[in-house]
């Protein structure tokens, strides 16, 4: 009994060996990403056209693709490994290897934020003065200029390896550490912090993210229940029964009458292969995974399915099968279990083509589930680019299909004498108005002959056995600036043009909150009135000696000098006059000008008044030359050498003073007369 368990349980652990390594995919296979969000204009650079084009949501990228944000431009790149790249404006982006364990890319210059979310992945990224080693579970900004790099650890801790003379040294950089500024020879810590505008747009992507991936559905394998949202919002999970058995399927609901797979959208290619690029809002996921079927005359989106407890997630180009005549082409959405043919391997149930089996290769077309259903448009309208493949009208398509050739994969004696046949390589109808300077393109070229892949163990394991670098505070690394390769399109080829650099990180400048929301045109209103000082600080400046009252201008009367006791107890004649309260003083200046005249001139200096009396003249002006000495009195000289009296409010303070002041009063009273 033992050894017929034993018999069992080995037979059974060698099946379950056999199908998981039919279900693992070759090392060659390919782990594309997403370009989840496209915001502003996103340039891909095309090798087989030695060219940019713009790019779209919801297409591809994977290993030797590169990439340019223009001046407004951001977008997301989404790995199945768990790792996820956001680029700012003017950023130039290459993706050098994308695996299970291990992201690498290169960028070139401007800003980019990495996020490390798998258990085993390892991010490297590679820049002009070093490389960053992220473990998994990390998040990192990188500011790339055209002379310094700096590095921003925002979650864990990440490693920058710097090059000098051939050696390689590490620097340590931790969440809430200081940034580290390096250029190709010094490393010191930063002092500036993150761009507020660009975390906060990452801070709403966050969000936005977390919120889809609260939508779950026990029908969707975990890698992509990020697309359930989706799913939910534009069609209903059905029970159907298909192939002897009921199983859950998808059904779209909010789209147009006549709908079917692969009809909205573009085929464009990539990497070889005709790569469907969906308009539907749910067209990735269900254009990629998975299979259709027809059943009850509805379409109906068949999920990858899960073998032995390991599921089978893999992304296919467009998975259809292709048939031709001498003016048409056409494809069939495949239903589960039949083949798909490509340039690459793309998991089970698909054959490699190369071009030594592309003419061996048998292919019956009619017995494809979905084969009356088929899209057929003239060649002409292949890479049209139509928001709309529309199947041929007018032609008996059960007799085209009969005489239709297949074809496992489209190649160039397929589409010859095509008029449209260099659209293919587009991802819109759009042409671009500005794309990067040609010296773009050559680090590029550059770049791919020196490429090296690392191995993320190995790699983990180099980081840990380097020494660690000097971090010294002598500021001679300078912020990140960066100069926009971008130019027109039809200047792509010239010599580029010098333009002035710009600083990656639009920063504040360190300024109180107040100042922060303040209008620039409003001065800034200081918090008092500054009292006016005079040169000579032993002169106490009256603010009345410019002719007019402190309370008109609101500045603060000036503090008076005690006086002594013995002087206001002195007993001289008119000592009553000393103790009579201010506003009942000025009685004689009141009779032949306004008040504040005569307390203008009671307050000024005696040596001041009796020349202004001796030197005047008469005037044939009358009342008006009297308006204007009366509200503008003349400025007195302050560089008279004299030295002055102190005032009181009270008064003079001798009998000297009060005559002075009794002979001015005289004066002013025959002054009318003199003028008549």
């Amino acid at each position: 009994m033992k050894k017929l368990l034993s018999i069992i349980w080995v037979a059974a652990f060698v099946f379950a060996t056999h199908m998981i390594a039919l279900a693992a995919p070759p090392s060659d296979a390919i782990l594309v990403g997403r370009i989840s969000y496209v915001g502003g204009n996103l340039l891909r650079y095309v090798p087989e056209g030695e060219d940019w084009v713009l790019t779209v949501q919801d297409s591809p990228a994977g290993p030797k693709d590169a990439f340019y944000t223009d001046e407004n431009g951001k977008a997301e790149f989404m790995f199945p490994n768990n790792s996820l790249i956001r680029l700012r404006e003017s950023t130039q982006l290459e993706i050098a290897a994308v695996r299970n364990d291990l992201t690498q890319i290169y960028l070139t210059s401007g800003l980019a934020r990495f996020y490390s979310k798998g258990p085993d992945t390892v991010v490297r990224a590679e820049t002009p003065f070093g490389y960053v080693v992220a473990p998994p579970g990390t998040r990192f900004d990188l500011y790339v200029g055209d002379e310094s790099v700096e590095i921003i650890c925002l979650h864990g801790f990440v490693n920058f390896i710097q090059r000098i003379d051939g050696v390689e040294t590490r620097h340590e950089v931790s969440a809430g550490s200081p940034p580290l500024l390096a250029d190709r020879g010094h490393a010191e810590p930063g002092a500036e912090g993150l761009d507020p505008k660009w975390d906060q747009w990452n801070t709403v992507r966050d969000n936005l993210l977390a919120k889809k991936e609260m939508v779950r559905t026990e029908y969707l394998p975990e890698s992509l229940q990020g697309d359930a949202y989706a799913l939910q919002d534009y069609g209903r999970w059905d029970r159907v029964y298909y192939l002897g058995a009921y199983h859950y399927f998808w059904h779209p609901v909010r789209v147009a009458v006549g709908w079917s797979p692969f009809t909205y959208g573009r085929w464009t290619v990539w990497y070889g292969e005709h790569v469907w690029i969906p308009y539907e809002p749910f067209g990735y996921v269900t254009h990629h995974f998975g299979d259709w079927v027809f059943l009850g005359g509805f379409w109906y989106w068949v999920p990858p399915r899960v073998v032995i407890g390991r599921l089978l997630v893999h992304w296919h180009p467009g998975r259809v099968g292709w048939f031709y005549t001498d003016r048409h082409v056409g494809w069939v959405p495949l239903a589960p279990h039949e083949t798909y043919y490509g340039r690459h391997y793309w998991g089970p149930n698909s054959v490699v083509i190369t071009n030594a089996n592309i003419r061996s290769t048998q292919i019956n077309i009619h017995r494809y589930a979905n084969v009356q259903r088929s899209v057929i448009v003239d060649k002409a309208d292949f890479y049209a680019g139509h928001k709309r493949y529309n199947t041929i009208s007018g032609v008996d398509k059960t007799r085209l299909i009969k005489e239709a050739r297949p074809a496992p994969v489209i190649q160039k004696s397929l589409i010859q004498n095509v008029t449209n046949v260099k659209n293919q390589y587009k991802y819109t109808t759009v042409e671009a108005e500005r794309k990067p300077n040609r010296i773009v393109t050559n680090q590029i070229r550059t770049r791919e002959r020196e490429e090296k892949v690392e191995n993320a163990a190995t790699l983990m394991q180099d980081v840990r056995g380097m020494e660690k670098g000097r971090v010294e505070r002598e500021g001679k690394v300078k912020p990140p600036q960066v100069t926009n390769r971008m130019v027109n399109a039809e200047d792509v080829n010239k010599p580029p043009v010098q333009s002035p650099q710009k600083k990656i990180m639009s920063r504040p400048q360190t300024q109180s909150p107040s100042e922060e929301f303040r209008p620039k045109t409003e001065p800034r209103k200081p918090l008092r009135q500054p009292m006016l000082q005079p040169r000579n600080p032993e002169i106490k400046q009256d603010p009345t000696i410019q002719g007019q009252s402190s309370k008109a201008e609101g500045i603060p009367s000036p503090r008076v000098k005690p006086q002594p006791r013995e002087d206001l107890n002195r007993s001289s004649a008119g000592s009553e006059r000393v103790k009579v309260e201010p506003k009942e003083r000025p009685r004689a200046a009141q009779e032949n000008r306004p008040q504040t005249e005569g307390r203008a001139r009671l307050q000024m200096p005696p040596a001041q008044i009796r020349p202004e009396v001796q030197k005047q003249q008469p005037s044939t002006q009358g009342p008006q030359h009297q308006s204007q000495r009366d509200f503008m009195p003349e400025k007195p000289q302050l560089q008279s050498t004299r030295q002055q009296p102190d005032l009181h409010q009270d008064g003079p303070r001798n009998d000297q003073d009060r005559g002075n002041r009794s002979r001015a009063e005289d004066a002013r009273s025959k002054e009318p007369q003199r003028q008549r």
